[in-house]
C-alpha cells in the first residue's frame, strides 16, 4: 500500500520516490498530498508523478525475508536473473506492478508478462495457457511479452513451423490489443515460428537478463577484467572461480564439462553455485564439495564481484556475473 501510495517526483530528467531521513537508517516515503511542501525546494522545475497501474506476471519481487522464503521452492533460481531483468525494465516511479489477483488489477491500464520457454512445442503446458487466454480476455488491456522462446535444437527447415493452437490464441489475443508491436521473443525461431503462426507483432530481443547491465562500456570494463585476470594469472596467483553447474543431458556431454570443472578445482579456489535440484548430485559425483544457495538476484549478483572468473554450463549463471561486469 505504502508503495501505491509514496510520492514520486520529477526534477528535470530524474524521477524517483521522496523520502524523509530521519535519526541513522530510519526514513519514511512521503505521500503525495505532501507535495506542496516540497514547492519551495524545487519550484517549478519539479512535478509529482502520476502512477500508472499495471499487471505483472512473473516479476520479481525485491530482497526481503519474505519473498526469499517463497522463491525457496523454485526449481531453477536461474529464473530469478531473467524475470529481476524482465521487472527492471519497468520504471518503478512511473508504474505501480499488482498482481492479476490484486484487487488493483481492476484499474490496471496495461498488462506485462514475463516468460522464458513457454512457447515449448515439444512439452507444451495447455492448461497454462487456458489461464493466460483468460486473464488477457479479462484484462481487456493493451499487454507486453517480455522474453518468450522456445527451446528447441536448431532447424534448418521453418516450413511449417508453428506453434500450437492454444499458444496462439494468447499470442493473438495480446496482439489484437497492442497499437505497435510488443511481444519480445527469445530469438529468430522462435519469431518465424510466429510468424508462420500468423503473429506479426514479435520483435527478437534475446532473454530479459541481456538488459540487466546497463554501462554504456561494458565491454571496455570486462576487458580490463580479462587483463587483471591474466595478470593474476601470469603472477602465479591464486584466482577465485565460481562455477555453474551444466543441465543434464540426454547425451550425457554435461560430465565433459562437469570434468572441466574438476580440473579447475584442482588448481584454483572455487565455488559452486546451486540453480536446479540436479546441481548437488552432480557437484558430490564430481568431488566439487563448496557449494552455495542464493534465494535472490540480489545477494547472487554482489557475490560475483568478489570472484575473479565464472565458468557457466548456463546462460543465467553467466548473466549473473555480467550483471556485475565479472
Amino acid at each position: 500500500e505504502t508503495a501505491h501510495s509514496m510520492l514520486c517526483l520529477q526534477v528535470g530528467r530524474v524521477v524517483g520516490a521522496v523520502v524523509e531521513a530521519n535519526s541513522g537508517s530510519i526514513y519514511r516515503y512521503l505521500m503525495p498530498s505532501e507535495a506542496n511542501s516540497l514547492a519551495t525546494l524545487y519550484g517549478g522545475s519539479s512535478k509529482v508523478v502520476e502512477r500508472k497501474t499495471i499487471v505483472m506476471l512473473q516479476g520479481y519481487q525485491p530482497y526481503s525475508v519474505k519473498h526469499n522464503k517463497e522463491r525457496e521452492s523454485d526449481s531453477d533460481r536461474g529464473n530469478f536473473v531473467w524475470q529481476y531483468g524482465a521487472t527492471r525494465l519497468l520504471n518503478p516511479f512511473t508504474t505501480f506492478f499488482v498482481s492479476p489477483s490484486a484487487n488493483a488489477a481492476s484499474s490496471a491500464v496495461a498488462f506485462v508478462s514475463a516468460m522464458a520457454n513457454a512457447l515449448n512445442l515439444d512439452n507444451a503446458k495447455q492448461e497454462s495457457f487456458a489461464y493466460l487466454n483468460n486473464l488477457v480476455e479479462k484484462l481487456d488491456v493493451p499487454g507486453i511479452q517480455l522474453g518468450i522462446g522456445i527451446q528447441k535444437e536448431f532447424v534448418n527447415d521453418t516450413t511449417g513451423f508453428e506453434l500450437h493452437d492454444f499458444q496462439k490464441d494468447y499470442m493473438l489475443g495480446l496482439q489484437k490489443r497492442q497499437a505497435n508491436p510488443a511481444i519480445a521473443v527469445q530469438g529468430n525461431l522462435t519469431r518465424i515460428a510466429c510468424e508462420n503462426s500468423g503473429i506479426s507483432h514479435c520483435i527478437t530481443m534475446g532473454c530479459p537478463s541481456l538488459t540487466i547491465n546497463r554501462e554504456a562500456n561494458l565491454g571496455a570494463t570486462m576487458a580490463q577484467n580479462w587483463e587483471n585476470l591474466f595478470e593474476k594469472i601470469k603472477n602465479g596467483r591464486d584466482i577465485k572461480i565460481l562455477l555453474a553447474i551444466p543441465r543434464p543431458l540426454q547425451n550425457g556431454d554435461e560430465k565433459k564439462v562437469m570434468r572441466l570443472f574438476k580440473r579447475v578445482a584442482s588448481h584454483h579456489t572455487t565455488k559452486v553455485v546451486e540453480q536446479t535440484n540436479s546441481d548437488p548430485r552432480l557437484a558430490t559425483q564430481f568431488g566439487l564439495m563448496n557449494t552455495t544457495i542464493f534465494n535472490n538476484v540480489e545477494e547472487w549478483f554482489d557475490y560475483t564481484e568478489s570472484v575473479d572468473l565464472i565458468l557457466s554450463g548456463r546462460i543465467h549463471g553467466g548473466m549473473a556475473g555480467i550483471a556485475r561486469a565479472t
